[in-house]
């Protein structure tokens, strides 16, 4: 793939063959694949996207891909999320939103947040997230509906675990 710069071969590879993928993004620049991915836009396409982006983000220095591309792929996965949203499907858009997080912090599937992970979360990323929650649930939903009802619980907001709070926001 990589010596006859055929990438679209990528494009559409089943679950088993996708590590395949993977592995090229670790010896070339993945920067078109990732593009290509983003533009089909699938919840599939867009997580082999990331997963080729990490990869190649972990092992090279300088990074190959560009900020643009990373910015991109970070866009069509929130409107990947948003479209769960729209569509009411609950259950999936909070799996989503667990896989927006761990692409914000750069850190693979599967991984947990550390306290100072989600203490020190950017900002922008984690109000974008919040909104997106309040306003497609109807203010059901969302990290500072959580934090009213934790507080309410008497939890307080010092990154500290309290358990009689959080045992009753449970």
């Amino acid at each position: 793939v990589k010596r006859q710069q055929n990438e679209g071969l990528l494009l559409d590879l089943k679950a088993e063959w996708q590590d395949t993928a993977v592995l090229y993004a670790a010896q070339a620049n993945p920067t078109q694949l990732i593009e290509q991915l983003c533009d089909k836009g699938d919840r599939p396409s867009l997580d082999l996207a990331y997963n080729c982006w990490l990869e190649n983000a972990l092992l090279t220095n300088p990074r190959l891909v560009s900020e643009k591309t990373f910015i991109r792929l970070q866009e069509c996965c929130y409107q990947q999320l948003e479209q769960y949203m729209v569509e009411g499907n609950w259950k999936e858009a909070d799996e989503y939103n667990y896989r927006m997080m761990i692409q914000v912090l750069g850190k693979r599937y599967g991984d947990r947040f550390t306290s100072e992970e989600l203490i020190t979360f950017p900002c922008a990323d984690l109000l974008r997230l919040d909104r997106l929650w309040g306003q497609h649930s109807k203010g059901k939903f969302g990290f500072s509906i959580q934090k009213d009802i934790y507080v309410k619980c008497g939890g307080q907001l010092d990154g500290e675990y309290y358990e009689k709070p959080f045992v009753r926001f449970i």
